[in-house]
């Protein structure tokens, strides 16, 4: 349902979306819906507080730095650089390819 509403282009979810991300869950494949969710609705917006504010273990991390290959922008590379040395790999590794300009493709499940 989460990836559907993103997938539809559903933008008032996107604050229930961010409310859900943080509250504690036990299920990957949620913490995965949301961080694409979150990406796709929040495209267009232009506050990226929302993921710089949270911790470098955090996985929701990774798809927006996996997503952010083609953006630009001083706030951009700030994000990707600090997620190029997260103690998480599969971020570390998103972040990195991301500021090389290139696009991986990523299996989660």
């Amino acid at each position: 349902m989460i990836m559907a509403l993103a997938t539809c282009g559903h933008q008032s979810a996107l604050q229930l979306l961010r409310e859900l991300a943080l509250k504690p869950l036990g299920a990957t494949m949620i913490c995965v819906a949301l961080g694409d969710g979150i990406v796709r609705l929040g495209r267009d917006h232009p506050n990226l507080n929302f993921l710089a504010e949270r911790t470098p273990y955090d996985g929701l991390r990774f798809w927006p730095a996996a997503a952010a290959a083609g953006w630009n922008g001083s706030r951009i590379k700030a994000f990707l650089t600090a997620c190029a040395s997260s103690p998480r790999e599969d971020v570390a590794d998103a972040a990195k390819a991301s500021l090389e300009g290139r696009y991986k493709t990523y299996q989660p499940l």
